[in-house]
């Protein structure tokens, strides 16, 4: 009976683990979105880059990005009055390496038409302070990625 009451109490901590773990995917989605919008052209190379990084960053759990985790993404973009929310969330679970990474995607998303839109920059500056990281990240990220086109 022991054993079986562990094993409810494991399996319970796994799925809160993959709901938690769904929710910083969906905010680190929502991040890489709003800088394809940020310059009203929406284009399919920054999805692509967007959702490669998803899928690279999230390998490791029970879900996938698929066509429904996607929509999910788009409507809570769509829905967002504010960026804090889901920078709010990954600040509560990633390390500054984690964060790094996420803002060398977002600046891959920005360039993805090899033009860094005055917008992007602004929204991706914006995003660099709610997750708490430098400038000298913030320039160092947008370097790697454009030294690595």
């Amino acid at each position: 009976m022991l054993n079986r009451i562990k094993s409810l109490l494991s399996n319970r901590d796994k799925v809160e683990e993959g709901i938690e773990a769904q929710q910083i995917a969906v905010a680190a989605g929502v991040l890489l979105i709003e800088i394809a919008r940020a310059d009203d052209d929406i284009a399919d190379d920054e999805i692509d880059i967007a959702v490669n990084h998803l899928e690279h960053s999230f390998q490791d759990n029970s879900f996938k990005i698929d066509d429904v985790f996607k929509e999910t993404i788009k409507d809570k973009s769509e829905d967002a009055i504010s960026l804090f929310e889901f920078t709010d969330l990954i600040n509560k679970e990633w390390d500054k390496e984690k964060k790094i990474k996420l803002l060398q995607a977002l600046w891959e998303v920005a360039n993805a038409d090899n033009q860094i839109d005055k917008y992007e920059e602004y929204y991706i500056r914006k995003i660099k302070d709610l997750l708490y990281l430098s400038d000298n990240d913030f320039i160092k990220a947008k370097i790697k990625v454009l030294d690595d086109q």
